[in-house]
């Protein structure tokens, strides 16, 4: 578990110190800020497969760091793709000082890989060697997957220690959802905030010593998250990450926006289209409450984070670099890419009514999805009534819903 003392306790849990393990590298310029943070997450063969819930994860951590993005001090990009072709083209355009690799991790004979896959679903293990190749001029890396910490035979941080990488964080077992979220959030704050790599590690553990929902006990929760904690190591030769001392540059604002989920297919295929010019107007089209306005800011987002400039209404403004992205229930434009948004997957539907907290089981949110036909907005307003679970009471309660939405379209 850990050093452990009679009246500090256990010291990787205290805010005061940084167990880690210094290493040799040869002494490389610090740059100058704004931090450069790169968010990778691993994607996965489908949806159920997820390991770590990438939509709610990445909206998190870019909310908390919004403060420091507008003001300039951080540039923040998380892209939507997640094989190991675009995380290599990223590192490749530009450099990034940190870099937080997210998803699953594999030990087996002997070494250790991180598991990635192909645009068609097929695996690639890739090892420290190869990692190495590409991060080269990175000042940290965060590998936030199982076992990546582990120094085994064959693992994957002594690769990306002779190669002189300044810091390098892995994990000493398996890792949890919430755990690896709750530590990268804390990290990535810590550090926007001006503090050294250990410091910044050491926020990041002892955060994860609060895991717990409000509503949840341990004796609910598996064992091994009470120990979640212990498992980040940090290999260190230079803990100051970036020099400070710089004029930060007015940036695109990045709006705060609500949770999406989902979406994943539509966001990549209007994304490329609006990068590589196919459209530069476009009318997002979609019954009420299925989530055009959710898509569009998240399409925004993204272009913002790419130097687009993106307007989101008052069509009168548009100059010739410049997007619009409009939604409608009904109304069309002459010169608009029209994109007829159909309602969400079951799958995006379930986990959004489990991320309102609502304990429904699949019997009954299967028959809210029929019901209300994967609307959002419909699945908020069921909220505000009381939880029935009996097929009578709740049938009752979607009816007065539906009457609701019915009034409302009437009233467009």
């Amino acid at each position: 578990m850990g050093i452990y003392h009679p009246n500090l306790g256990f010291i990787a849990k205290h805010p005061d110190y940084t167990l880690y393990q210094s290493v040799y590298a040869a002494n490389s310029p610090i740059p100058t800020g704004p931090l450069k943070i790169l968010l990778f997450t691993i994607q996965q063969t489908s949806q159920r497969q997820i390991h770590l819930d990438i939509d709610i994860e990445t909206q998190q951590i870019r909310s908390a760091l919004i403060p420091f993005i507008n003001t300039g001090m951080v540039i923040f990009y998380a892209p939507i793709a997640g094989d190991f072709d675009t995380l290599a083209k990223l590192l490749s355009k530009q450099i990034w000082h940190l870099v937080i690799i997210s998803g699953h991790g594999l030990l087996k004979n002997e070494q250790t890989y991180l598991v990635f896959y192909d645009k068609v679903g097929k695996i690639k293990l890739v090892t420290g060697k190869d990692l190495a190749k590409i991060v080269n001029r990175v000042r940290c890396v965060v590998l936030a997957t199982c076992k990546s910490g582990q120094l085994v035979k064959n693992n994957l941080i002594d690769p990306l220690i002779k190669i002189g990488i300044p810091n390098i964080i892995g994990m000493r077992e398996a890792l949890t959802d919430r755990a690896a979220k709750i530590f990268i959030q804390a990290l990535c704050i810590n550090l926007a905030q001006q503090k050294p790599v250990n410091l910044a590690v050491q926020a990041g553990c002892c955060a994860m010593t609060n895991l717990l929902s409000t509503n949840e006990t341990w004796d609910a929760i598996d064992d091994d998250i009470v120990e979640q904690w212990s498992l980040p190591i940090l290999f260190s030769s230079e803990p100051i990450l970036i020099n400070w001392n710089f004029t930060p540059q007015k940036t695109n604002l990045i709006p705060k926006t609500g949770i999406f989920i989902g979406r994943k297919q539509e966001l990549q295929f209007l994304i490329k289209k609006l990068q590589n010019g196919k459209i530069r107007r476009l009318l997002i089209k979609g019954i009420g409450g299925i989530g055009k306005t959710a898509l569009a800011e998240q399409l925004a987002i993204n272009l913002l984070q790419d130097g687009y400039q993106v307007l989101t209404s008052n069509v009168k403004k548009l100059a010739s670099k410049q997007i619009i992205i409009l939604t409608s229930r009904y109304i069309s434009f002459p010169n608009f890419y029209i994109y007829n948004l159909q309602r969400p997957n079951f799958y995006d539907f379930s986990r959004y009514i489990h991320y309102l907290g609502l304990p429904y089981e699949f019997p009954q949110i299967l028959r809210i999805y029929q019901i209300l036909g994967g609307n959002f907005k419909a699945v908020k307003l069921l909220q505000n009534l009381p939880i029935c679970l009996d097929v009578e009471g709740l049938n009752k309660q979607l009816t007065i819903v539906q009457r609701y939405l019915q009034a409302e379209c009437r009233s467009w």
